[in-house]
């Protein structure tokens, strides 16, 4: 019986030896981690990304918008940086490109695209939003 407690002494001070001790005297920051759910590949096919580039080319969108700087409005990689990470922005901001709003990016509202239609306006947002992740 005095050994079996002798022996579970000396497993425990091996363990604490190793764990504890070192430790003391330090002072340890454990990090968590906690993945954001990320716009996946699923959501949007690569042809959708050159359909949503070409599409920006051929619309207004550039007398307001630049890629990387602000002009009028925000530029895409600073919506893509707003609006990373969530499913519904895709949504949420092609409705926005079609009826137009205001108060997100300052007091300059943005005009309506009602010519664009929900597909297009979807391909277009895909591409912005691709942006954020270069």
């Amino acid at each position: 019986m005095c050994k079996i407690n002798v022996i579970g002494l000396s497993l425990f001070i091996i363990v604490l030896s190793r764990s504890v001790i070192p430790c003391l005297g330090q002072q340890k920051t454990v990090k968590f981690f906690v993945k954001k759910p990320q716009i996946q590949k699923a959501f949007f096919s690569k042809q959708e990304l050159i359909d949503g580039k070409l599409l920006i080319g051929k619309s207004d969108c550039f007398a307001c918008h630049s890629p990387d700087a602000k002009l009028v409005g925000p530029s895409y990689v600073d919506i893509a940086k707003k609006y990373a990470n969530k499913a519904e922005s895709i949504e949420l901001l092609s409705k926005k490109v079609i009826k137009g709003g205001s108060g997100n990016w300052g007091d300059i509202p943005m005009p309506p695209h009602s010519a664009i239609t929900n597909a297009d306006a979807r391909k277009m947002i895909i591409y912005i939003l691709s942006l954020g992740k270069k």
